[in-house]
């Protein structure tokens, strides 16, 4: 076999094995060897087949090893990228193994992060065991190499949409509210809002939440400086325009004078006049003029900042007033963000924090139901367990509604007031603080869930599998809840007391606080017989011979073994009663609260918005609204 052959054959091997850095150590010895005649077959040699359709991309590895020869390592850009076209691998670690240790803390650097960043890494990255390592070794490089900010910003931007196809929410949110002042596109709080409604930590919702609070506060405070800011930018867009109309009228006259008397100038002069003043020149002024002077009667500070960008950019204004405009620009690059975006992130964290009241109350549900599994629901501590926990519940959504702007609590409140007034019941809620509030805190909350649920069906970047509608319907039932213990129980006390009646002993107790009541009690506590034998004569004075019928009627049942009481089932008031707590007692089981199960809630209590009745096919029940209306005064 010839040397020539058995160089070819040794090549052939090394790249059939993937071992590129010795094949590069042969073709070095051979470039360096005395007579080069295997080198210089080599470079005459187009490539080598190796299978049927792959062939040595012999020009690649000969043109590594002419850089290594001949390039200094800040020079050798090319290089890298020829390695990264043979192994992306391979790139990387010669990246951190060899660019990075001799170049560090040099201007020469920024260029190889962009080249690793460009081609290196969306390939190494596939096929790297140790992704969020990887990109945690980059995210240092840039921040202690990349001293340009806006430079830092777009590789940062770059490496969090990384971290968001990989899911490492926590890590990108981090990386993001850590170097939050670097980014000037409003885009960024998008990222930061999909970003945390996927992650399930709530440190990270509450850290974007407040820096997504502290940008709504500085654009709030632009918001506040529009006026001024408007005056200056048209008070210096007028003087821009009075001087472009005063140049066209200047470079008209002497567009009069040179055709009167261009033949008696010399050809240098009249070629410096016509270049000063050419048609071109006359043309960009009167067109800027003619599109943009509209804006000095517009309020859009949108436009006044686009039209004052567009008078520098251009260049058709000069000496100080042009230095004038270059520094509006500088000064108002803040304000280069429109407005109306305030409110989107004002939405933005609207929904962050029914994400996070979700995960709050996620927590407390796990805590109560761990407990009431060991009990069953006829026992009495899994029925304090489960008060307990629809207490809890109704706390947290009461301290997110403290979050809610006057605005979002106006809203539910005119609703809930004029809903009322349309049923002649307003009055309860002008009486009772409870009732009304609690009416209120659901109603925002619930619009709050329910614009949730949209964004997360409409935006294919949120990956939430379902959404807990428990805060959305805990409120409605501790108002219906409030509001049958004070009619039921505090009221038909004081009705006992009243004609002189004997207080029933279940009764003493709730209102005394010895003893609890709730939905799922209901039933029970009107079927104690001591209760039943006053009740039809409260009922009549209490309640119009309607929903609430004035008297009903108990039967006696064994379980397992003892002898019980129990409400007949014509009183169907007390049946729907039954059937809501059965729904709402959902909030003890491991699933999340349905949006359709948080309607019915919703709809059996007070009824849905007529749009949203038609899909359902239930009658709207309004357990609390025909309650009240069943009330005397």
């Amino acid at each position: 076999m010839s040397e020539a052959l058995e160089v070819f054959n040794n090549i052939t091997k090394l790249y059939k094995e993937n071992k590129y850095i010795e094949l590069v150590n042969v073709l070095k010895r051979e470039s360096e060897s005395n007579e080069k005649k295997h080198y210089e077959q080599l470079l005459n040699s187009i490539a080598q087949i190796v299978n049927k359709d792959e062939e040595i991309p012999l020009s690649l590895f000969i043109q590594i090893v002419d850089d290594e020869k001949n390039l200094p390592i800040k020079k050798r850009i090319s290089w890298l990228i020829n390695w990264v076209a043979i192994s992306p691998a391979i790139a990387h670690e010669k990246f951190y193994g060899e660019i990075y240790p001799s170049l560090m803390d040099t201007e020469e650097m920024l260029d190889f992060i962009y080249v690793y960043h460009a081609s290196v890494l969306p390939r190494v990255i596939i096929e790297h065991p140790e992704k969020l390592d990887l990109i945690k070794r980059f995210e240092k490089i840039i921040s202690t190499q990349v001293h340009d900010l806006d430079a830092r910003a777009d590789l940062f931007k770059s490496i969090i949409r990384y971290c968001h196809h990989m899911k490492e929410y926590e890590y990108a949110i981090s990386l993001l509210l850590k170097n939050i002042d670097l980014f000037s596109s409003t885009s960024i709080w998008s990222d930061l809002y999909v970003l945390s409604l996927n992650s399930q930590n709530k440190e990270i919702i509450i850290n974007a939440i407040a820096s997504i609070n502290s940008y709504i506060i500085k654009i709030d405070r632009q918001t506040e400086q529009l006026e001024e800011i408007k005056d200056r930018i048209k008070r210096f867009l007028r003087e821009a325009f009075t001087t472009l109309k005063n140049e066209i009228k200047d470079i008209e006259e002497f567009e009069k004078e040179y055709q009167s008397e261009r033949q008696q100038l010399s050809e240098e002069k009249r070629g410096l006049l016509e270049y000063s003043i050419g048609s071109q020149n006359k043309y960009i002024k009167n067109k800027f003029v003619v599109e943009n002077e509209k804006a000095l009667e517009s309020d859009d500070v949108e436009l006044l900042l686009q039209t004052v960008n567009q008078l520098t950019i251009l260049d058709i204004i000069s000496g100080s007033l042009h230095q004038k405009g270059l520094n509006l620009r500088k000064i108002l690059k803040n304000y280069s963000v429109p407005i109306k975006e305030s409110e989107q992130l004002k939405q933005m964290n609207k929904i962050l924090e029914a994400k996070l009241l979700t995960l709050y109350i996620k927590e407390t549900r796990d805590h109560y139901i761990n407990h009431m599994e060991q009990f069953d629901e006829e026992n009495p501590e899994y029925k304090n367990l489960m008060k307990d926990l629809v207490k809890e519940i109704n706390k947290k959504v009461q301290n997110e509604y403290q979050l809610h702007k006057l605005k979002d609590i106006q809203e539910a409140k005119n609703h809930i007031f004029q809903l009322f007034k349309q049923e002649g019941i307003d009055r309860f809620l002008a009486s009772d603080e409870t009732l009304k509030n609690q009416l209120i805190i659901g109603e925002v909350t619930y619009r709050n869930f329910i614009e949730m649920g949209r964004l997360v069906k409409e935006d294919s970047k949120l990956e939430i599998s379902s959404i807990d509608y428990s805060a959305a319907a805990i409120p409605f039932t501790v108002a219906l809840e409030h509001t049958l213990e004070k009619y039921f129980f505090s009221e038909f006390k004081e009705y006992c007391e009243r004609i002189e009646e004997r207080v029933p002993q279940n009764v003493q107790d709730i209102t005394r606080g010895r003893g609890y009541f709730s939905l799922g009690g209901f039933t029970f506590e009107l079927a104690m017989p001591d209760y039943k034998r006053v009740s039809e004569q409260y009922f009549r004075h209490k309640f119009r011979n309607g929903y609430v019928i004035p008297s009903y009627s108990l039967y006696e049942f064994t379980f397992r073994g003892e002898r019980k009481t129990k409400v007949d089932d014509s009183f169907i008031f007390v049946k729907d009663v039954t059937a809501l707590s059965q729904l709402r007692n959902k909030v003890a089981h491991k699933d999340p609260i349905s949006k359709n199960d948080a309607d019915k809630i919703r709809q059996n209590i007070i009824g849905l918005d007529q749009e949203d009745i038609e899909g359902y096919r239930n009658l709207n029940i309004k357990i609390l609204i025909q309650l009240l209306k069943d009330i005397r005064e």
